[in-house]
């Protein structure tokens, strides 16, 4: 079982380089490893579940460079499509989908939890530099997306977090 596979391909920027990782992981550890043996690049674009006993569970295929993800106290899934230019609220167990954002925010990618799970801070990739705030209730429903703080670094706005005091940290690739 490889759990790291579900997540480590997202950084692949050609095909042909995600097609030649996949062809020696298939020789290393056989089809079988794969949940879609018929197109492994849909592995590529789809939210996977992955159990403690490392048995994998395709959520959601299809997507258009998933990104950023968090998981909220409850366990929905809050997912960054950047290409697709979505943020979707996912539960992995029902595979229920909402978009939460379509076209509002230009790629999004990174996206973190205030302390309280109460608001959902989100950042673009786009050379923007506007991280948004989305608040979200108790059982997920979500409120109006708001500029929560703009011109921040270089707008190539990635990984973030949040500490105990409630500072947002995010990772400028620019």
């Amino acid at each position: 079982v490889m759990p790291e596979v579900a997540l480590s391909f997202k950084t692949f920027t050609s095909r042909a380089v995600m097609e030649e990782a996949i062809r020696r992981l298939r020789e290393e550890h056989g089809a079988a490893d794969f949940d879609d043996a018929v197109d492994p690049m849909a592995a590529l674009r789809s939210l996977v579940r992955i159990e403690p006993s490392g048995v994998r569970h395709t959520i959601l295929s299809g997507l258009s460079y998933p990104n950023g993800m968090e998981v909220a106290r409850h366990g929905i899934v809050y997912v960054t499509e950047q290409s697709g230019q979505r943020v979707l609220r996912v539960n992995p167990i029902t595979g229920d989908v909402k978009v939460l954002t379509q076209g509002v925010i230009a790629e999004p990618n990174g996206l973190t939890f205030n302390t309280d799970y109460t608001a959902l801070y989100i950042g673009g990739f786009s050379e923007v530099g506007t991280i948004y705030r989305l608040p979200v209730a108790a059982d997920g429903n979500t409120g109006p997306l708001t500029e929560w703080a703009k011109k921040v670094g270089t707008g190539q706005l990635d990984g973030m977090a949040v500490d105990a005091c409630g500072n947002v940290y995010i990772a400028d690739y620019g």
